[in-house]
């Protein structure tokens, strides 16, 4: 098994600058590896979000070698391996992308989500970050060294089979519903879990639970629409607080919308790797003076929570 972790200079996501790997047998990490790496050309420049997050600029990286030439000592490392990563949609885009970059053909490999396993494995942590499963496991890492974090991605997996009373990687998936992912020469099935059928959310069946509002709250008469999967609850329940507080909802993002609620994006499902069109459209609108608010999910409970105070 082998752990992956990619940390990128900018919103692009190819734009990698360091690799983590992290390769175990059984539950012991057997061999770790790590590089520094300099962005293709095309997309040499470092945001400060980026930089804030994980400390590498173009000054850390300006003797370090192009991916091409670090992939020479990764590919070896992932031939006949399960590979892991923590939300692998955004790790296995990188790849892709980069490969692209340097015109490589993506290699054959196997791959799982550590993320989406804790999601099925443990139902009261308040999100599935890699620091807060780390946290509530009593694993201290480095959070956003690729090293490190390829590490604590591993300690997850061995600890969600330890849970799940399973002693492999195809009787765990098999277990929870997972569709192991697959990259190849031609093209890539993204990682997922089976979900049931169902209709999807009735949006007209959910009504206020009350017929008092705070004419005050930051939701009151404002439309609410949201993008990619909530850790802390399901978007059926993160709809009923909002027309509890007298909001409305909707699927579809228009010229009306006034907050966009951001949960984890599937990069896997987006034709540029980089966004939804929701999140696009979204951009659009404010760029053209639409007084919209793009939110991630942490913001939408602390305005959720303002209700009660």
């Amino acid at each position: 098994m082998v752990c992956l972790d990619f940390e990128t200079a900018n919103r692009f996501v190819g734009s990698i600058c360091a690799v983590g790997i992290a390769i175990y047998n059984d539950t012991k990490v057997v061999h770790t590896d790590y590089w520094l790496v300099k962005p293709h050309p095309e997309h040499f420049y470092f945001d400060p979000f980026n930089v804030m997050l994980h400390g590498i600029d173009e000054v850390t990286v300006k003797d370090a070698p192009e991916f091409n030439y670090v992939y020479e000592e990764i590919q070896p490392l992932l031939k006949d391996a399960i590979v892991v990563a923590h939300n692998a949609a955004f790790d296995m885009s990188a790849l892709r992308h980069v490969l692209n970059l340097y015109e490589i053909d993506y290699p054959e490999i196997d791959y799982i989500c550590s993320y989406k396993i804790a999601i099925k494995t443990w139902s009261s942590l308040q999100n599935y970050k890699l620091n807060t499963i780390c946290k509530y496991l009593k694993h201290e890492f480095t959070h956003h060294n690729a090293q490190e974090d390829a590490i604590a991605c591993g300690k997850v997996l061995m600890a969600a089979l330890e849970a799940n009373g399973t002693s492999s990687i195809e009787e765990l998936t098999a277990l929870i519903g997972m569709k192991i992912g697959k990259l190849y020469l031609e093209g890539y099935n993204p990682c997922s879990i089976r979900k049931p059928k169902t209709s999807g959310i009735d949006i007209k069946s959910i009504m206020p639970q009350g017929i008092e509002f705070d004419t005050d709250h930051d939701f009151y008469n404002k439309k609410v629409v949201f993008t990619g999967t909530l850790s802390t609850m399901a978007r059926k329940e993160a709809m009923q607080e909002v027309v509890n507080v007298g909001g409305h909802i909707s699927d579809s993002l228009t010229e009306d919308t006034d907050f966009l609620v951001m949960g984890i994006q599937d990069y896997s499902r987006f034709v540029d790797g980089k966004e939804s069109s929701k999140t696009k459209k979204a951009k659009k609108l404010i760029s053209k003076g639409r007084q919209l608010q793009i939110i991630d999910e942490a913001d939408f409970l602390k305005f959720i929570t303002a209700k009660t105070q």
